[in-house]
C-alpha cells in the first residue's frame, strides 16, 4: 500500500476481504508518512502494520519518526522492513 494515495474506504474494503495486515512502504517523507499512518491506525484499528522503509532515509531521521510515534500505534505494528540501514550504528529505543 501506498500511503499517499490510500484512503479509509480502501482500508474498509481490505477488511472486508477478510486481510487482517496491510504492508506499507514508508520512508519517503517521514513526517508525512507519520501523519497519514497515525490518521489510518486511527480510521482501522483492527489492523495490524508492516513498514517497509527499503532502506531509505538516514538512522537519526528515523529514530526522530519513531520516537514521536504514540505508544498505542506502535502497538499496532507487527514489524519495521528495512529501516535505514544505518538505523543498526545508533543507539535506539528498541
Amino acid at each position: 500500500m501506498d500511503l499517499t494515495s490510500s484512503s479509509t474506504a480502501e482500508l474498509a474494503e481490505i477488511i472486508g476481504l477478510g486481510f487482517t495486515h496491510v504492508k506499507a512502504k514508508i520512508g519517503r517523507d517521514f513526517s508525512s508518512d507519520l501523519a497519514i499512518l497515525e490518521n489510518l491506525i486511527k480510521a482501522e484499528p483492527r489492523l495490524r502494520w508492516r513498514l517497509d522503509f527499503n532502506g531509505k532515509g538516514q538512522a537519526e531521521d528515523f529514530l526522530h519518526w519513531w520516537t514521536r510515534f504514540p505508544v498505542e500505534f506502535k502497538q499496532q505494528i507487527d514489524f519495521i522492513e528495512d529501516p535505514p540501514e544505518s538505523v543498526f550504528n545508533e543507539e535506539g529505543p528498541w
